[in-house]
This record gives C-alpha cells, structure tokens and sequence, in this order.
C-alpha cells in the first residue's frame, strides 16, 4: 500500500508529486482540470479545505484503486474534521488500516509476563530475521545472564509466544502480539510502572542515547480527547514507518507515553 506510510493527505500528493524535477502547480492544475492554480496549491498543503470534486480528480491523477483509494478517502476526512469527536472517529478507522495488514496473535496480560519488560524486549529481538536465537547471542544483545535470558524463554514458552526449534535455538511464534482487554490490569499496569523506573534508570545513559521531553499545558475534555486521538495517530504511524525484518546495527528503543493531570483534581480549583 503506498499510502500506508502517512496520515496526511497533502503529504501524499506532495510526495508523489514534487518528486518530479518538472512539476509545477499549474500544469497539475492543468491535469485535474482545476482553473486556479493558487487554490490546487492552498488545497494541497491544507489551507483549503479539498472538495469531493477535487478529492476524485486526485484519486484519478495518482490512480489510486482498491485499499488504497479507501485509505486516502479517509485520510481526507480525518485531515478535514471539524470536531474532536470527527477526529476521533475517523482516527480510529485508519488505525484499522493499519492493524488489519498484519495479523496479531491475542495474548494474556498476565503479571509473570509483564512484570519484567526484558520479556517483552526479548520476544520482540526473536522476531528479526538476523538474530540467530542461540541463548548465548540473545544474553549477550539483552545484556543478561543466561540464566536470566534462560528464565525469560521459559516464560515466553509458557504463553507460546516462542518456540525452540532445536536445543537452544529460539524463534517467535508470532511477529506481532495484541494484549487482550482483561478485567485484571494488574500486568499492564505492572508493565508501565517497570518502564517508568527503567526511564528514570536511563537518566545516567550518554546523553545521544536517550531522550526526555515534558509539556505542560491546559485543556478540556474534548481537547483531551482530541489529543489522544492524536497520540494514538503518531504511534500508529512511528510503528508503520519504522517497521524492520532485520536488526542490522539497530538497538531496541522504547518509547513511553504517559499523559497525567499536573494537578489533582479540583486542586486548581482550590488556589
């Protein structure tokens, strides 16, 4: 899909079409029979909003068809909502995009799992095409003892998340997993509170190897909604656009996205 890679209409045409060296608005315009060129260019980089007209002219020009007229379609709806709940809707129906180009194997949020996130990190190196799975190699890269990494593969074994092909060669059974909404958020929540501490445990890492960033600001409840809606938009899109078979030279990053009140409830009220 050559739209899968972006969440915004303007990004697509602009990518498709300022790769030329010879593109200009005006013989665009020409090609989608649209008389000014001014108002093609502001449509494009989204200070106008594009009209359905406009919109199939598009879809002919680039000749999109199947998935990918659909995708772009949405993507013009989402980039074009008027409202919070607009926004979050037609969010919600791109990231079915993207989580129905793989499947995703429905696993357990279980506390022996999720606990330790090493387990998670060790699941997702066995998903690389470039890593052997020897317990030696997979110690050494997590930077564990192998008794350690040993204890972790029993684990991920227990929930068929790896299996060992021969003795002591480990592979995934799965390149992506999806935790299933449970009553008991125990493990999920035991995961977040692990990573928060191994962020902070980062804070002593070389500086080019990390990084941390705060906001404050305020905002009511349809601009938190609206925010989330945003949020969840750029993991699906990081996830998409990094999206790796082979480890390389790679590390395993992790990223953590926490959105708190800076004040307790009805605190600001107070002051």
């Amino acid at each position: 899909m050559i739209l899968f890679q972006t969440l915004q209409y303007n990004d697509n045409a602009n990518t498709l079409r300022l790769r030329g060296s010879l593109f200009s608005y005006e013989s665009w315009a020409t090609e989608l029979g649209v008389s000014s060129r001014s108002h093609l260019r502001l449509s494009i980089i989204g200070r106008r909003t594009i009209s359905d007209s406009l919109a199939q002219s598009l879809i002919d020009n680039i000749r999109l068809t199947g998935q990918d007229k659909d995708y772009f379609q949405l993507l013009l709806l989402y980039s074009q909502s008027s409202t919070a709940k607009q926004k979050t809707y037609y969010s919600r129906k791109l990231a079915e995009f993207f989580t129905a180009k793989v499947e995703k194997k429905s696993v357990q949020p279980t506390l022996d799992l999720l606990r330790d996130p090493t387990v998670i990190a060790l699941r997702l190196l066995l998903t690389f095409e470039d890593v052997s799975g020897t317990e030696s190699e997979l110690s050494q890269r997590m930077g564990l003892s192998l008794e350690e990494t040993q204890s972790n593969l029993r684990i991920l074994r227990s929930h068929g998340l790896v299996t060992e092909e021969s003795f002591g060669l480990w592979k995934a059974t799965s390149k992506w997993i999806q935790f299933e909404e449970t009553k008991d958020n125990s493990g999920i929540r035991a995961y977040h509170a692990a990573s928060l501490d191994a962020a902070k445990q980062s804070m002593t890492y070389p500086a080019n190897s990390r990084h941390f960033r705060s906001l404050t600001w305020a905002m009511n409840e349809d601009e938190y909604q609206e925010f989330l809606s945003e949020m969840n938009e750029f993991i699906e899109k990081m996830s998409s656009k990094f999206e790796k078979n082979t480890l390389d030279d790679r590390r395993l990053m992790q990223l953590n996205l926490n959105l708190i009140p800076a004040l307790m409830p009805n605190q600001d009220k107070q002051l």
